[in-house]
């Protein structure tokens, strides 16, 4: 049995910062803490500080998150 992920994360360092495109059927707070841990890492191992982020998802996150 395959088991579909939650999310999907494309990251790339570009010059003087990381750009990250991420999506899915639904954000949660909980997939929100998840990719933005990803993205901490990546940005520890390039040492930088800038961030862009692209969001693609079916439903955005509701008033509960």
């Amino acid at each position: 049995m395959e088991i579909e992920s939650e999310y999907t994360i494309q990251t790339e360092f570009r010059g003087d910062h990381l750009w990250a495109l991420v999506g899915g059927e639904k954000l949660t707070a909980a997939i929100a803490a998840k990719y933005w841990d990803e993205i901490g890492s990546r940005c520890m191992e390039f040492d930088c500080f800038k961030v862009l982020i692209e969001k693609d998802f079916e439903m955005p996150a509701g008033a509960e998150d």
